[in-house]
């Protein structure tokens, strides 16, 4: 029966397929009309009513062609595709889907950043992202009662079955953790922190830890996963936790040696309100690994006392590589006072910069 529908739909489809390119101002003034819209509004109305949608979207393509611009057409059969994702799937709906992942466009224009022609209305896309909808509500569902039934068996089989989800199916499953009971949150979370074979579930254990919110699971993560995860863990913390704990975990994974250069990386906001940021980044900007990283992260204050424990610091230092990467980090910070320090290092040597480093600096 699919076969035969989208063999219908091919026929219609190939009928006067004389593609159309459309300037901007032309998009604009055939589409942006009341007589569009409510011609539009109808149609997708008149979907839904049918006693036979698949034979209302053949007549409307095979009658339609000859009278409407390619252009109207594809835009009604998109703003269909758009109502349809907000409905659950059922088999008159899933095979418009298919037909439209096949649909042949007529309507182009040209691409903003080139001379490709494009469709002006995507309906193979749109027709995907339909089906990935559907894939996510569908996931949502299944692993919710998995959740519901048994949580720890439904994390032991992940360990098997996570690799092989796909984009939509793990954004159902990451869904669902917001239906877990809090008994059942307890439970994993225990389980999680007790296990001694994680293997396979280092991406739920990211998104989950910092879903719940759960500190300890954090600080096992952190160090713990591989690397793409926990740094995953390391870039969301601001979004979950307070300032406090997100810098207290991002020197926990320095000092730790684990993701030192990124977790470096990220403590540029917290260098003029944390001094134990401020001193561990002056510490590792000699490092021969994670110098740069801890420059960059410098590079970002906006206090000028840090500019002048700079200065204070390359006079003293005995590190070609800590001298580098504090030049560096003067030539990267916007505040005027690093280009007068850079240029007294530059024209003068290191006698100014000793001296003036002392100007209003506490120590």
């Amino acid at each position: 029966m699919l076969h035969r529908i989208l063999i219908i739909f091919g026929t219609a489809l190939c009928l006067n397929a004389v593609a159309v390119t459309y300037t901007k101002d032309q998009i604009n003034h055939i589409i942006h009309n009341d007589r569009v819209e409510t011609a539009s509004k109808t149609f997708v109305r008149g979907f839904f009513i049918a006693k036979n949608p698949k034979e209302y979207i053949d007549d409307f393509i095979l009658n339609k062609k000859s009278t409407l611009e390619p252009l109207v057409i594809e835009y009604q059969l998109y703003q269909l595709l758009s109502e349809v994702a907000y409905q659950p799937k059922q088999q008159f709906l899933q095979d418009f889907v298919n037909a439209m992942q096949q649909y042949k466009h007529q309507a182009f224009r040209t691409h903003d950043e080139g001379s490709m022609l494009v469709a002006v209305y995507n309906l193979q896309a749109k027709a995907k992202g339909v089906v990935n909808i559907w894939l996510v509500a569908e996931s949502l569902n299944y692993y919710t009662n998995w959740f519901n039934n048994n949580p720890i068996a439904t994390v032991s089989r992940l360990k098997s079955t996570s690799n092989t989800l796909s984009t939509p199916q793990w954004l159902g499953l990451k869904s669902s953790i917001s239906n877990i009971s809090p008994d059942d949150h307890i439970k994993l979370v225990d389980y999680l922190l007790d296990t001694n074979n994680i293997s396979g579930l280092d991406k739920f254990i990211s998104h989950y830890s910092l879903l719940t919110a759960n500190k300890d699971l954090v600080q096992m993560a952190i160090l713990h996963l591989d690397k793409s995860n926990s740094e995953y863990i390391l870039r969301h913390l601001s979004n979950y936790f307070a300032t406090d704990f997100v810098v207290a975990q991002l020197l926990y994974s320095v000092e730790n040696g684990k993701n030192q250069a990124f977790a470096l990386s990220l403590m540029s906001p917290y260098v003029d309100s944390y001094n134990s940021v401020n001193k561990l980044l002056f510490q590792y900007l000699s490092h021969d690994k994670f110098a740069t990283s801890a420059a960059f992260a410098l590079a970002n204050t906006r206090d000028t006392k840090i500019l002048h424990q700079l200065a204070s610091a390359y006079v003293n230092s005995q590190s070609d590589i800590e001298k580098q990467q504090i030049i560096f980090t003067l030539k990267l910070n916007k505040l005027p006072e690093s280009e007068v320090i850079l240029t007294d290092i530059i024209q003068h040597g290191t006698t100014n910069i000793w001296l003036n480093s002392f100007k209003g600096v506490v120590q």
